[in-house]
């Protein structure tokens, strides 16, 4: 999942950051949901009744208010300065119990 890109080509950074992946998987990226929809986001998320993860990649300074309306009551602040930290937040989505980073050269130095 990721946000709606602009029809200007702005805001598809989250979309073509997941879409090789999705394209490898046979799958389809949803891009239903603005960018400043986070009650979008936690309807698609609560209509998935497929089996295994769900991933959301999205402008880094929306996540927190994603993983708030997802039911995470202490969500932390995305950090303003980093674009690859990954949060692993399991159903039913009320904690986040992991966070990562993917160690980019020139991101996490």
């Amino acid at each position: 999942m990721a946000q709606t890109p602009k029809s200007n080509g702005k805001r598809a950074r989250p979309y073509d950051t997941v879409e090789p992946l999705a394209e490898d998987l046979g799958l389809t990226v949803d891009t239903s949901c603005d960018r400043d929809d986070p009650g979008c986001v936690k309807d698609v998320v609560d209509g998935y009744d497929g089996s295994g993860n769900i991933l959301i990649c999205w402008e880094h300074d929306a996540l927190t208010d994603i993983v708030e309306k997802l039911g995470d009551k202490d969500a932390p602040s995305y950090p303003d300065d980093s674009y690859n930290i990954i949060w692993t937040d399991p159903s039913p989505y009320s904690d986040i119990t992991a966070e990562t980073s993917e160690d980019c050269a020139g991101l996490d130095d």
